[in-house]
């Protein structure tokens, strides 16, 4: 596949695998990894098709180092064998049962280790609070007996460095086999006495296999995974959504502010920091992989953790940004064997960060950055903070700062032929939030019960707290906002907006090549001042069909800009317009999806003068995916009890995909319906299941649904959202 990645052991991918899993995507998407005795598959789509089809890469891979650390288990087994293993846990572990029985121990566990805490103390946000919260919610959902914290690190980090041992390390296999030993003669001696009711090593105890009682060997593995999973996943995931708040005074803001983007950071930490770096599967028979042939019984290590920041699958994907449109990562893996546990460990950090910054608004951090450790298991390894002032509200109590707010339209002016300018202020002439150039706000088109939000970009040559300015193209075919906006809104009308969002923030780069397509400039613009007073070289492309149809196009000529007439001069050959910058500087791009799709294969491909540059993007509307509607479906709609809203489902749409398609977060993790992540309550209308989850008592109540799968009989659903 051309160039092969730089020699890098395994200490080097230790300190931060990034930039040589970004070199595989590019150039040896399928790489022999004679280290890890396994060939790294670096790409999404790659990734993806190892855990969606077992009939062609399988998960009994017997040598695996998790299985040669554990034993044979649920995660490297197939078929019947690997769902009757599960079952007891997607019973427990659904979105419901966890609900019922560990939101209120996860809550006052919470609770109880923020209450060690001074006002103006020093603590390590690790070892101080996550771990001790993952160790005390999984002894509670496990059963298992009342060891010292000391003791379960001590396992965890033996089962977990014999189940990353790929280099097959004498002394990470000596930690394994002792931590093994030590697990199973505690567990041994649980057994005897017999395990705690309604715990999870009692719903292992109680389940055949095959007819036959399960063997201790298949629990104890089980448990060792769940004490890996329980313990690792949560505190790291913690661990990168803290990182996030505490250096991004954005992120934190918004969390004060916006009780909603609790989910996004959770699901951006899972999808920027992958807790999990891979997933094992071996071929069942030659195959070829991104132009790799393989043969049968190739050992393949599909890496989650690239394949979470592939540039073919996400806009900006080395951005933390908890403003995205598209956050249906592989942090839990997918298909048949999607982590059991997502829902606790969601649970877990989403609360833990939601009180911490509550409770402890000015934490900060004591030394900085924060540092993280490892390619399989990942997370940073010490957060020390000063916790500042407490505010003794907590979130079942605080007030919250509304995240929309009325603006009157003080002007209006065409600035071209079908884009109209639109300046807002508030009445009461307070301060609006600041902004960074490249953000946007939604705005309201009221009597739009479907989608009433809509998403412009701020705009104009500088971003200030007075006022803010929009640019609407008319669009006779889009969804009518832009209609009601150019025909509707007068001076003196009063629109309500939401608070600023920044998921193409402009960055520090040694030069900046800016490309426009139409109404693509109204984010850029404000980034021209911004690229000026840095004293970097910069340039601007600004493409459109005709000068007439170019909004600002007086306010950038210049020498830095190019203005292409595609009438006259045809589109511009997308080299040219990066050539003769400085290594590393970043592009940014905004335009119809014709443009941001030639541009990304240029990047993608890492030839020519797009080896050494960064690609930033914003896009009117998300990226395109694959439907995988059938030809019997129907279309259907959805009310959203507690959101006020209502989301078309199209028939060759799923649910899931239509509610992120409006902004409705639901976590979810297989999106084959087995996992049971992306459980939803259903208040009315009649349920078409298809899911692998719900027994037939469940499935008669008609209450419940997986949305990642499941659609609707009647012409209508109702859901707790």
């Amino acid at each position: 596949m051309g160039q092969r990645a730089p020699a890098l052991s395994v200490e080097q991918f230790d300190i931060d695998p990034y930039p040589a899993y970004a070199h595989l995507r590019r150039h040896d998407p399928v790489a022999w990894m004679p280290w890890a005795h396994s060939y790294f598959v670096t790409r999404w789509d790659d990734v993806r098709a190892l855990a969606a089809n077992p009939d062609t890469f399988s998960a009994a891979v017997h040598d695996s180092p998790l299985t040669t650390a554990i034993g044979p288990n649920l995660l490297h087994s197939d078929g019947t064998y690997h769902d009757q293993l599960r079952a007891p846990l997607t019973d427990n572990l659904r979105p419901a049962a966890i609900a019922r029985r560990m939101r209120g121990v996860v809550e006052s566990l919470v609770e109880e280790l923020l209450d060690r805490f001074e006002s103006g103390g020093e603590v390590d946000l690790i070892a101080d609070f996550a771990q001790p919260l993952a160790i005390r919610v999984l002894t509670e959902v496990t059963g298992l007996p009342a060891v010292s914290e000391t003791t379960l690190i001590r396992w965890l980090e033996g089962i977990a460095a014999g189940a990353s041992n790929y280099e097959r390390d004498p002394a990470k296999t000596a930690l394994s086999i002792a931590a093994n030993a030590e697990m199973e003669s505690m567990l041994a001696d649980s057994l005897r006495v017999g395990p705690r009711d309604g715990s999870l090593i009692a719903a292992l105890s109680a389940t055949p296999i095959d007819g036959r009682p399960m063997a201790f060997q298949e629990l104890a593995a089980t448990v060792k995974l769940l004490i890996i999973g329980g313990m690792q996943e949560p505190r790291d995931l913690f661990g990168f959504a803290a990182d996030a708040m505490l250096q991004r005074a954005d992120i934190r803001d918004r969390l004060l502010s916006d009780p909603t983007a609790f989910g996004p950071l959770i699901e951006e930490s899972l999808r920027w920091g992958s807790p999990v770096g891979t997933v094992t599967r071996r071929t069942t028979h030659p195959v070829t992989l991104s132009g790799v042939d393989l043969p049968e019984g190739a050992v393949l290590a599909g890496v989650i953790s690239s394949a979470n920041r592939d540039e073919s699958h996400w806009d900006n994907p080395d951005e933390f940004d908890i403003d995205r449109t598209d956050f249906q990562h592989l942090a839990f893996n997918a298909g048949a064997h999607a982590c059991v546990g997502a829902s606790l460990a969601r649970m877990e950090a989403t609360h833990a960060i939601r009180e911490l910054v509550t409770q402890f608004p000015d934490v900060e951090l004591v030394a900085g950055p924060i540092v993280s450790r490892g390619w399989e298991f990942r997370g940073p390894v010490s957060i020390p903070v000063r916790l500042g002032r407490r505010v003794g509200a907590t979130s079942a109590n605080r007030v919250r700062v509304g995240a929309t707010r009325d603006l009157r339209v003080t002007a209006l002016e065409e600035v071209s032929s079908d884009v109209l300018l639109l300046s807002l202020e508030p009445d009461d002439g307070s301060p609006l939030p600041s902004a960074e150039p490249g953000a946007h706000i939604d705005v309201t088109i009221p009597g739009d019960t479907a989608k009433p939000e809509r998403q412009y970009s701020l705009t104009g040559p500088q971003l200030g707290t007075e006022q803010w300015q929009i640019a609407v193209r008319r669009q006779e075919m889009g969804g009518g906002g832009s209609l009601w906006l150019h025909r509707e809104v007068a001076a003196g009308d009063s629109l309500r907006v939401g608070v600023p969002r920044n998921h193409f923030r402009l960055v520090d780069a040694p030069g900046y090549i800016f490309i426009a397509g139409g109404i693509g400039i109204t984010p850029i613009l404000p980034m021209l001042d911004r690229a000026r007073r840095s004293g970097r070289p910069w340039r601007l492309h600004y493409i459109g069909r005709s000068l007439d149809s170019m909004p600002f196009r007086d306010l950038v000529r210049g020498a830095e800009t190019i203005l292409w007439d595609t009438n006259r001069t045809g589109r511009p050959e997308l080299d040219t317009l990066v050539e003769g910058m400085p290594p590393e500087s970043a592009v940014y791009c905004c335009g119809p999806e014709s443009l941001l799709d030639a541009i990304e294969a240029r990047s993608v491909s890492g030839s020519g003068p797009w080896s050494n540059l960064k690609l930033h993007v914003e896009r009117f509307a998300p990226r395109l995916r694959a439907s995988a509607g059938s030809a019997n479906d129907t279309a259907f709609d959805v009310d959203l009890q507690r959101s006020g809203r209502t989301v078309h489902v199209a028939r060759d749409c799923s649910l899931l995909d239509a509610l992120q398609a409006s902004d409705i977060l639901v976590p979810s993790t297989c999106r084959e319906g087995t996992c049971g992540s992306c459980e939803t309550a259903v208040l009315a209308g009649e349920i078409d299941h298809r899911d692998s989850v719900l027994d037939p008592d469940e499935r008669a109540r008609n209450d419940a649904m997986m949305v990642c799968v499941s659609r609707a009989r009647s012409p209508r659903l109702v859901l707790d959202l």
